[in-house]
């Protein structure tokens, strides 16, 4: 047996637990300085999101050590929500044992762990299994397509500079932006998730499950900032909601960073310049506070085209992501491929 083998063959795959946390994060970011050159998690943010409801560490997460007890490995399934038709697998290798198997073996207990709960989607309902990478980490793509992943959508970071020269936001008339006020999270919540019907992949899921979800996220997050939660009314028609977002004051990768994490205006209310306005203002805010540049994350191929918003509003590509899927079970298609109009 050749070197390699027996490392793969000495390796100890089992449940993590809180405690490995620091251990996991530390993993995480060492992938992503490899690949990428930047951070990407917190160990704070790994601990929210292995406390999300419907998310069990124990049962869909699992960590690869070395016979020293080193952490080189994990791999996750993320399937927390209604109707369990899109799962995702998160895995990460350390770089100084890439090439190894252990990413091939840990992707296919993920796939393995989702197949085990295929009777939780609805009878007749397809079931996909996805995953992202980066788009230039060729490595990543050979794993996923070698185990029957193919690419089936890019997404695109996109950045603005803050450079003191920013476009003010024009406001369409009868319309206002205001902070998101206490006691308004529901309201506030549910136009983002109708804003987002339109938003490639989208699937329908119990209101209760994901808003418990988003305030899980919300109230644990350190970046989240009230000051960044924004609502835009229609004034004529008695303040109902048009559109909202929110944002995160830094980033694990980039502390001078504003993240603007969710930004929708529902379907009656677009095409009235909303959607750019509530943007440069957010720009506005974030500049204030000192921050010097702003991203998020878009389709590159954006069924209501926000990628063309964003050119418009300033703001270029600097990363792509190509996502995965391997289909798990045939059946109808539940999720949003396509719009007749927005």
């Amino acid at each position: 047996m050749d070197s390699e083998n027996l490392l793969i063959a000495s390796t100890i795959m089992r449940a993590p637990s809180f405690d490995d946390a620091e251990a996991v994060a530390d993993l995480f970011n060492a992938s992503s300085l490899d690949v990428s050159g930047e951070r990407e998690i917190d160990v704070n943010e790994l601990r929210r999101e292995w406390q999300t409801p419907g998310f069990d560490l124990a049962r869909d997460a699992r960590v690869v050590l070395t016979p020293e007890g080193q952490i080189i490995g994990y791999g996750e399934l993320w399937d927390v929500s209604e109707p369990h038709v899109r799962r995702f697998a998160f895995v990460r290798v350390h770089p100084a044992y890439r090439g190894r198997g252990i990413g091939t073996a840990l992707n296919r207990w993920v796939e393995q762990r989702a197949r085990e709960t295929l009777h939780t989607a609805p009878e007749g309902a397809q079931v996909v299994l996805g995953a992202s990478v980066v788009a230039h980490h060729r490595p990543a793509q050979d794993v996923l397509e070698s185990l029957g992943f193919k690419p089936v959508r890019r997404f695109w970071r996109m950045v603005i500079e803050l450079n003191g020269r920013l476009e003010p936001a024009v406001w369409p008339d009868g319309f206002r932006v205001r902070q998101m006020q206490p006691g308004e999270e529901r309201a506030f919540y549910h136009a983002l998730d109708e804003a987002f019907e339109d938003h490639w992949g989208h699937v329908p899921r119990p209101f209760e499950e994901a808003f418990e979800q988003w305030m899980h996220f919300v109230q644990n997050c350190e970046s989240c900032d009230p000051e960044l939660f924004f609502v835009v009314e229609d004034c004529h028609a008695g303040g109902e909601i048009a559109a909202a977002a929110y944002g995160l004051s830094a980033l694990p990768e980039d502390e001078h960073m504003g993240w603007v994490s969710m930004l929708g205006v529902r379907r009656n209310y677009r095409r009235r310049g909303i959607a750019l306005a509530l943007l440069r203002h957010i720009f506005a805010v974030f500049e204030r506070r000192g921050q010097q540049r702003v991203g998020l994350s878009v389709d590159a191929a954006s069924l209501t085209n926000a990628t063309r918003l964003y050119e418009k509003a300033g703001m270029s590509v600097t990363q792509e992501r190509i996502v995965f899927e391997k289909v798990l079970r045939e059946g109808k298609d539940l999720t949003r491929r396509q719009v007749d109009s927005f």
